[in-house]
């Protein structure tokens, strides 16, 4: 069988892995490639590597491999989420997380609550954000962001369990709530 040329050609591509040639749109992206294209079109990948997944030691290997990296670029991920949720970078928290003394917006305190199966080190702080607009409020703990969310963006939510807690206060400062029976 002749040798063909694998680079993409007036926007087609021939494929490796089924032999055809297609639109360069049937290629996923290969940034090491002159064309900078995959050498076999995307249906093809997808069945090599299900292929390959099935072997469990290749599996496991992946696996590793990438637990290994994301425990040397801890970072690089989240860059990516806060990137892609809310247009900011990993610096732009880390800026958020300082002026804030790395505390909640709400509450004050550190973030305590384990989501993750993490070994070390304390979970981040969640980026609160208006879900109408986008616009950042600043950095919660789960608890408070969790509350948030519940509560809903509305000034009419929040003044509502202001009011009612208010009602139920025991003593002049605040400090406790009464409900039913129980003490908070």
């Amino acid at each position: 069988m002749p040798i063909r040329n694998n680079f993409a050609i007036n926007g087609r591509k021939f494929c490796t892995g089924c032999q055809t040639e297609k639109d360069v749109s049937e290629f996923g992206i290969q940034r090491t490639r002159k064309d900078g294209l995959d050498y076999r079109c995307k249906a093809c990948m997808r069945a090599r590597l299900k292929e390959r997944y099935k072997d469990e030691s290749y599996r496991q290997q992946k696996l590793a491999t990438g637990a290994r990296w994301r425990e040397a670029h801890p970072d690089a991920d989240m860059n990516k989420y806060y990137k892609r949720k809310y247009g900011i970078t990993m610096d732009d928290y880390n800026r958020m997380f300082v002026e804030q003394n790395g505390v909640c917006a709400i509450c004050g305190k550190e973030e305590k609550t384990r989501r993750r199966k993490k070994s070390s080190g304390n979970e981040r702080l969640a980026v609160d954000h208006c879900h109408e607009t986008g616009e950042i409020r600043g950095l919660l703990c789960f608890k408070c962001n969790t509350a948030m969310g519940s509560l809903g963006d509305t000034r009419d939510h929040v003044m509502r369990v202001i009011h009612y807690l208010s009602k139920s206060l025991s003593d002049s400062d605040g400090e406790s709530f009464r409900i039913g029976k129980s003490s908070l």
